[in-house]
């Protein structure tokens, strides 16, 4: 089957009056994981999975690094759980936990359900399988996983498993797991990809501030997408999806479109499970437009101090 993905632009840098950079793009290192395996059975699908993500989380964390995690639900005190969104957000949160194309085909029960009774549900062998009562002590050993979880590790796997779900019928589109990790965690999985299959490491960029102490409330920032503000955009232009990064506040949100750039594709063939059998580019990304301020560097940082003072 012929699909088409789509590549990330680079944003567009932001400058003084003077040629100054206030906001650019430095390379960067994510961590991937594309689902590209065959399972005989849910038990050994979540057996495999989990075993990849817990090994591939331990190597991240061995060296400093943090696993990113966009799931909206968060640890509240020792044994409870919380939602981190309401509204809209929350809805479709669920809507897409309980693979709903709209939120109205919610049932009440799903659209009613607590924070810990969904993790409950999740953990369980009817979804992903981390607290199955069925796995054999050889396979707790043989897979590498433990007997039980901390509630941060809870909260990882069952994010990571949620992001793979999304991508269930799509699975040549791969979820990120750490950003912006060191070059030692870089060498680390990579001498281990014969035992973390679908587990790669691809270039990307963050967003850096130079001056930020004194530019920060014009410039603003960038995050990931929220749901609201993906249907605002895409009545602007259709190409934005949920795993974009866009400017929240100050200027990168108001000059959003100009700075956001243009995305590639590339054309991928799959196998009728998703899996990518082959790839090749045929549209190159383009680059943002940079935006010049009529504000100069010295002038904004002499005007912050006479403030201070």
């Amino acid at each position: 089957i012929k699909k088409t993905r789509t590549i990330p632009s680079t944003r567009g840098e932001i400058y003084d009056c003077n040629g100054e950079l206030l906001a650019y793009n430095r390379l960067s290192y994510v961590v991937t994981f594309e689902n590209s395996g065959s399972y005989e059975s849910r038990h050994i699908q979540n057996l495999s999975l989990n075993s990849i993500l817990y090994r591939t989380v331990k190597m991240i964390e061995s060296h400093g690094d943090e696993v990113y995690l966009d799931f909206k639900v968060r640890a509240a005190g020792e044994d409870h759980w919380e939602y981190t969104a309401t509204g809209f957000t929350l809805s479709r949160f669920k809507a897409d936990l309980f693979g709903e194309s709209y939120i109205d085909d919610l049932t009440d029960e799903q659209r009613d359900i607590t924070a810990p009774e969904l993790m409950t549900l999740l953990c369980s062998d009817k979804y992903y399988g981390l607290n199955d009562t069925q796995i054999t002590a050889r396979e707790y050993r043989d897979y590498g996983l433990p007997q039980s979880y901390t509630r941060e590790e809870e909260l990882q796997l069952v994010g990571m498993r949620a992001a793979l779900a999304a991508n269930s019928y799509q699975r040549y589109n791969s979820i990120t797991i750490a950003k912006n990790v060191s070059e030692q965690t870089v060498s680390l999985l990579l001498e281990n990809t014969d035992v973390l299959p679908g587990i790669d490491v691809v270039e990307d960029y963050r967003r850096v501030y130079t001056n930020s102490q004194y530019f920060a409330q014009i410039i603003g920032y960038t995050g990931k997408i929220s749901a609201e503000e993906l249907k605002e955009l895409k009545e602007e232009d259709s190409s934005y999806s949920s795993n974009d990064i866009v400017g929240k506040v100050g200027l990168e949100k108001v000059m959003e479109t100009s700075l956001q750039g243009t995305k590639g594709s590339e054309t991928l063939y799959v196998d009728s499970l998703g899996r990518t059998l082959s790839r090749e580019t045929t549209q190159e990304p383009q680059a943002g437009n940079s935006l010049y301020l009529t504000l100069d560097i010295d002038m904004q940082k002499a005007a912050y101090h006479l403030l201070e003072e």
